[in-house]
């Protein structure tokens, strides 16, 4: 009987001494603080997931939104509802990443309307594909709703560096991007974009333009003697800048839609092609922008005969309203190997000769013996600093 009372308290003992606290190993719970991860609204979370290369890239997609293959992006969009369906187009073909699936054994680009509205979808609210046959004229069937083409080219990307990200709404970022001339190292433009964001993506939301300050032109030109100049010693890089810019503005109007360069020019006035004014046998339509909205754009980079040239190219001014010539849209032109020599000054009125080679698309154009294109210009200081006051030739290009 002992044995029996024995062997069961030996078995209690090891129970209780299984089951006591000194014998249970445990591991200590995190808090909620340290075992949740820290918490970051979509805004946030979009920017941490992205790289510069990443935003610029955005930037530079955005930048295809144009009504043709040389003007700018379609700067100050508020509503993708006001975007043209011609700027949707160049966006949808430069950006699609399988575009080549449209191409038919016919030889011919198939765009049915209805997939460039699922695509644009997918980055815009609010925009509809209507209105084609009017604004892709040539391009658009009828019959199949959609829009055929044998090839389109791509515009030149901007060369967008990120200036600034920040999430401004919880679901909202902000991109500010420069669009920096790499040749001569200085601002043509700043585009601010919103996006509004989410685990799927984004959609762009809006888009504002703003043109960089212009070069210092009198920086430039004061040191210069003509007495101790050589002729064979070119000037210094931002006097080829205004040049530039006065040969782009100029190339623009030869080669854009006129109805382009009215809304860069005024700030997003538009023109009303169903009726006009004729000057002989030339129709000009009216705009919603005033004559000298377009003369104050232009007297930004030039003056005198150049000034008055530019304004009598397509614009007409009625009572003060802005009419213009809907003749244009062909294959923009940029200009390259820019070189330009100091001829000559007399009371603040300098010459120079310009030499370059014309660029459509990848073709570089040259003079008919070879050689560049040359031209005599003008700059002339005013009140508001230097301006193209003449040009040797027009038109130059």
């Amino acid at each position: 009987m002992r044995k029996h009372t024995l062997l069961v308290l030996l078995v209690l003992i090891f129970s209780l001494s299984a089951c006591s606290p000194a014998a249970v190993v445990s591991t200590p719970t995190p808090s909620a603080e340290e075992s949740s991860p820290p918490e970051f609204t979509p805004a946030e979370a979009f920017i941490r997931a992205r790289t510069t290369e990443d935003l610029e890239k955005i930037g530079v997609d955005f930048s295809y939104i144009r009504c043709d293959h040389w003007g700018f992006t379609w700067s100050h969009f508020t509503r993708a509802i006001d975007i043209p369906p011609s700027a949707m187009y160049v966006f949808f073909t430069n950006t699609h990443p399988d575009i080549r699936s449209f191409y038919g054994e016919d030889h011919w680009y198939h765009f049915p309307i209805r997939d460039i509205q699922k695509y644009v979808d997918l980055y815009f609210d609010g925009f509809r594909a209507k209105g084609w046959s009017l604004d892709v004229s040539g391009f658009y069937d009828y019959d199949t709703d959609e829009i055929r083409v044998g090839a389109f080219s791509s515009p030149e990307a901007p060369n967008f560096k990120l200036a600034k990200v920040s999430a401004t709404g919880y679901d909202t970022v902000e991109i500010i991007l420069e669009n920096r001339d790499i040749e001569l190292d200085y601002v043509l433009y700043t585009n601010t974009l919103t996006l509004k964001v989410s685990e799927e993506g984004y959609k762009f939301d809006s888009s504002l333009l703003e043109e960089g300050p212009p070069p210092p032109i009198d920086i430039i030109l004061e040191p210069y003697d003509p007495v101790d100049f050589n002729v064979d010693e070119r000037t210094d890089e931002l006097t080829k800048a205004l040049f530039v810019k006065a040969a782009r503005e100029m190339l623009y109007l030869a080669t854009s839609d006129p109805a382009d360069a009215v809304f860069n020019a005024t700030g997003g006035s538009v023109v009303n092609y169903n009726g006009g004014q004729f000057v002989g046998e030339v129709e000009y339509s009216e705009t919603s922008a005033k004559f000298r909205d377009l003369r104050d754009y232009y007297a930004k980079t030039f003056t005198g005969n150049a000034l008055d040239w530019v304004l009598s190219t397509k614009f007409l001014d009625v009572n003060g309203t802005l009419y213009c010539s809907p003749v244009g849209g062909a294959t923009g032109q940029d200009i390259i190997n820019v070189e330009i020599i100091y001829w000559d000054e007399d009371n603040e009125t300098y010459w120079f000769h310009a030499s370059f080679y014309k660029l459509s698309g990848e073709l570089v154009i040259r003079e008919s013996d070879g050689g560049p294109f040359t031209i005599g210009f003008e700059i002339e200081k005013t009140s508001d600093g230097f301006r193209i006051s003449d040009i040797s030739r027009y038109p130059f290009f």
